[in-house]
């Protein structure tokens, strides 16, 4: 049987795998545990590389899986994402050359080959965006909150990898926050004001993450997404489009601003004026 039968076979066992888990967050959870137990570079008791990506996954187990009761459209990016990480490994196990994979595989079997930052990033990333392309139909559907929300969730996480590749502005110190294997996210998903747990978003948590600004963490917020990210969407979403094959993603940008799924900017906040005033003297200082 030749290579691409055997990738064939190989999809459909891996697909059959995750769809054992499609209702089971819990059981998604402890498949990326093994994942990393294996591939994570662990030292005993932790998971390596898969550190970030296990404590946001249990901030979405909170309120954003499916079983309970969350979205279709982050359970099936989720489980997509899975998908793409096992079937990497297991080609790359049966010998099925790295350029007969889907390219969201190739990055993992990439990133085993070469257990780095940078790469772990560019098989993580590059898989999360290969199902927002897929799932576009699915987040359509999302109210106005939660899309705005998807792309913010986004572009913090596309911006975590130009910290981790040392090209973004904050150089040394962004190198530390970014580091798939410490605390960072871990901290960032317990914070309500930049990860609201419940699905829909409360009232409360709409008004934390889009209303005026009332305390030092809601300051923080803004300060990030709309000064250190904000100021530099089109250089970030062009270079991680070529750094995770994914030549799409500029288009989720519409005159400059987030506009996933639908190509029309979603953001429903109103710019604090002390954020404004930061954004120029940003621009200024890296231009």
């Amino acid at each position: 049987m030749n290579s691409v039968n055997n990738l064939q076979k190989l999809e459909q066992e891996v697909w059959a795998y995750c769809l054992t888990m499609a209702n089971d967050p819990q059981k998604r959870y402890e498949s990326r545990c093994d994942f990393y137990r294996q591939f994570g570079l662990t030292q005993e008791g932790q998971f390596g590389y898969g550190n970030s990506e296990l404590a946001f996954m249990t901030w979405e187990m909170r309120g954003r899986l499916v079983a309970n009761g969350g979205s279709p459209w982050w359970s099936a990016v989720n489980l997509r994402f899975i998908y793409y990480s096992e079937l990497g490994a297991r080609a790359l196990e049966a010998g099925i050359p790295i350029p007969e994979m889907p390219q969201p595989s190739q990055l993992w079997a990439l990133y085993i080959q070469n257990r780095t930052e940078s790469q772990w990033y560019r098989a993580h990333n590059g898989s999360i965006l290969a199902g927002f392309e897929e799932y576009k139909t699915l987040c359509v559907h999302e109210v106005a909150s939660e899309q705005s929300f998807i792309n913010i969730v986004l572009y913090r996480l596309l911006y975590a990898q130009s910290m981790a590749d040392g090209w973004s502005d904050l150089d040394a110190l962004g190198k530390i926050l970014a580091d798939p294997r410490g605390d960072a996210v871990y901290f960032m998903t317990h914070l309500s004001d930049y990860y609201p747990p419940d699905y829909p978003m409360t009232s409360a948590e709409y008004k934390a993450m889009f209303g005026a600004v009332h305390n030092l963490e809601e300051f923080s917020e803004e300060f990030f997404d709309d000064v250190v990210v904000g100021t530099e969407f089109k250089r970030l979403y062009s270079r991680a489009g070529n750094e995770n094959l994914a030549p799409y993603l500029p288009d989720y940008l519409t005159d400059g601003k987030p506009s996933y799924p639908s190509g029309v900017p979603v953001y429903i906040g109103k710019m604090f004026w002390l954020i404004r005033i930061f954004r120029i003297f940003w621009k200024w200082l890296f231009p």
